[in-house]
């Protein structure tokens, strides 16, 4: 994978800590470049930067995903740039450079899920909607990743 991703390739890691064990299944590969993902009393509502040596939020939306509601599963990842973060100071979504490429960590990976989106015949509502663009902005901010390569 760490191969791949210096080619250039993107990873995007959806993990949380586990409630038991309070260890990520992705922390094995996380260390390797630096980061870890670790249990954290998270605080909402959390609000998405999307901005420095990645790209940025299209402005005319990023005040829409200045409150993103967690569940009650998010945990904090330490390392890389932080580009989403609690009321706490947790950063929730994060990423970081290797080689050419890019490993995004997003620890609420319940807001992904059907139970916080609906279904696809469901109907937006204000928070569907915001949690749709959230996620929308995240896959362009990887898929348009631009700037020098940092390897660790």
């Amino acid at each position: 994978l760490l191969s791949r991703v210096r080619e250039g390739a993107a990873l995007f890691i959806l993990d949380n800590a586990d409630e038991e064990g309070g260890e990520s299944n992705a922390n094995g590969l996380l260390r390797l470049v630096g980061m870890e993902i670790t249990r954290a009393d998270t605080v909402g509502p959390a609000r998405f930067y999307g901005i420095g040596d990645f790209g940025g939020a299209d402005p005319a939306i990023r005040e829409d995903l200045s409150a993103i509601p967690l569940t009650a599963n998010a945990d904090a990842v330490t390392g890389g740039e932080g580009l989403m973060e609690d009321a706490a100071g947790n950063h929730i979504f994060s990423l970081t450079r290797v080689g050419d490429g890019a490993i995004a960590v997003f620890t609420d990976p319940d807001l992904f899920y059907n139970l916080e989106l609906g279904d696809v015949s469901a109907n937006l509502t204000d928070r569907t909607r915001q949690l749709t663009r959230l996620e929308f902005q995240i896959m362009k901010l990887l898929a348009e990743r631009k700037g020098e390569s940092h390897a660790p």
